[in-house]
């Protein structure tokens, strides 16, 4: 039997944009604090210093840290 996966892949993508804004909110702090010019590697070490796990919930890298600023982007 093929199951109808649509429903679950937008709950999926629904979540990954509230952890995004959620993550977001932390970036956005951090780029208050210490400069909105701010490396994504270095968005990446303050957030892994100030222990804010990424949406899949581990240490930041760079790229995550890209993917979130997507996400929440377009997430609206």
């Amino acid at each position: 039997m093929i199951r109808n996966t649509s429903q679950g892949g937008a709950a999926m993508g629904r979540a990954a944009v509230q952890e995004a804004h959620r993550v977001m909110v932390a970036i956005e702090s951090i780029r208050a604090s210490e400069g909105a010019d701010l490396s994504l590697c270095t968005l990446a070490q303050a957030l892994t210093e100030q222990v804010i796990p990424t949406p899949c919930g581990g240490a930041g890298t760079a790229t995550t840290v890209q993917r979130v600023l997507v996400r929440a982007s377009e997430g609206g």
